[in-house]
C-alpha cells in the first residue's frame, strides 16, 4: 500500500499517553499531533519510544483523502487550542479552519484525531456512548494546572466551560484497529481494546541477574 493512515499511541514521561496520525506514503513518513495548547505539529515518528501503531482499515485512494485532509487541518491550525470539548463540527468543512475562536474551547491529543478523521468522513468512535471514567476529572485539573503556568487566560476560560467526556489515547488507538465495517466502536469496546494497546506499552520486567557460576571446589 503507498499511502496509508495509522494511529500511533506512544507513552510520555508524565505517566500517560499521547496520541496522533502517522501519514505514511512512496515519499516518506510524517506525524501530525495536538503536541500541546497551541503546537499542532508535524514531527517524525522516530523519536517516540515505546510507541504503538494501528492501521486504518482504508484503500490507497482513500488514505490519500485522508491525508489530504489532516494536512489541511495541520496548515490551517498550527495554533489549536488545547482543551475538552467535544470533537464533531469544530473544523470549517472548506479551509478545515477552527471554528469555536480562542474562548476556552479546544481539543486534547485525542479528540483531535478523532476531529480529524470525522473531517475526512471517518466516523471511527460511537462518539454517544462515551461515558465519564474515576480519574477523568482529577487528569483535566491537572491539565488546567500545567496550562496556568503560561496560558492563565486559557485556563481560566477552560474552568469555566462546560466540559466533556474524555477520550484517551488507548481508546483512539485500540478502535483503530477494528474494520471498517466495526466502526464506529462504542465506549465499552473502546476501553476493551485500549487495554491491548496499554499492554504493548508497558515496559518489559527487568531480567533477573544471571545466578553466579557454581563454584567447584577439587577435594586436595
Amino acid at each position: 500500500m503507498t499511502h496509508s493512515v495509522s494511529v500511533v499511541v506512544a507513552a510520555t514521561g508524565f505517566r500517560q499517553q499521547h496520541v496522533g496520525l502517522l501519514l505514511s506514503s512512496a515519499s516518506g513518513e510524517e506525524f501530525i499531533h495536538l503536541a500541546w495548547h497551541r503546537l499542532l505539529q508535524s514531527d517524525s515518528v522516530h523519536g517516540l519510544a515505546p510507541r504503538s501503531l494501528s492501521l486504518l482499515d482504508l484503500d490507497g485512494d482513500r488514505a490519500i483523502v485522508v491525508q489530504s485532509v489532516v494536512r489541511l487541518l495541520a496548515r490551517s491550525n498550527p495554533e489549536a487550542p488545547y482543551g475538552f470539548d467535544f470533537p464533531n463540527e469544530v473544523f470549517d468543512a472548506d479551509s478545515g479552519k477552527w471554528l469555536l475562536g480562542s474562548t476556552g474551547h479546544g481539543l486534547t491529543c485525542a479528540s483531535f484525531v478523532i476531529a480529524a478523521l470525522m473531517q475526512a468522513g471517518i466516523n471511527l468512535l460511537e462518539l454517544s456512548s462515551w461515558k465519564e471514567r474515576d480519574e477523568d476529572e482529577a487528569w483535566r485539573q491537572k491539565i488546567i494546572k500545567l496550562l496556568e503556568r503560561r496560558y492563565p487566560e486559557h485556563a481560566a476560560q477552560l474552568v469555566a466551560n462546560p466540559q466533556s467526556v474524555r477520550f484517551r489515547p488507548e481508546d483512539v488507538g485500540g478502535s483503530a484497529r477494528m474494520k471498517e465495517s466495526a466502526w464506529p466502536v462504542t465506549f465499552s469496546d473502546a476501553v476493551r481494546l485500549g487495554e491491548d494497546i496499554l499492554e504493548e506499552l508497558r515496559p518489559a520486567p527487568p531480567r533477573p541477574p544471571h545466578p553466579p557460576f557454581p563454584c567447584r571446589h577439587r577435594p586436595f
